[in-house]
C-alpha cells in the first residue's frame, strides 16, 4: 500500500460490534483501544480496564 502511494483507513475500536462493522466496511487497520474504559465505561483511568471489559 505505502509503496504504491495508496491511502489506508485506520480506526479505533472499543467493542466487538464496532470491530465487526469496521471489518465489514473494509477498514485496513483496526486499533483496539483500552481507552474504552474512559470513553465508554466511565472509568477514571484506562488502567481500570479488564479483559472482561474488552
Amino acid at each position: 500500500m505505502k509503496g504504491a502511494g495508496e491511502k489506508i483507513a485506520v480506526l479505533t475500536c472499543y467493542d466487538y460490534p464496532t470491530a465487526v462493522w469496521q471489518e465489514e466496511a473494509g477498514v485496513d487497520v483496526i486499533f483496539v483501544a483500552d481507552s474504552v474504559g474512559t470513553n465508554m465505561l466511565g472509568y477514571g483511568d484506562e488502567r481500570e480496564v479488564t479483559m472482561e471489559d474488552m
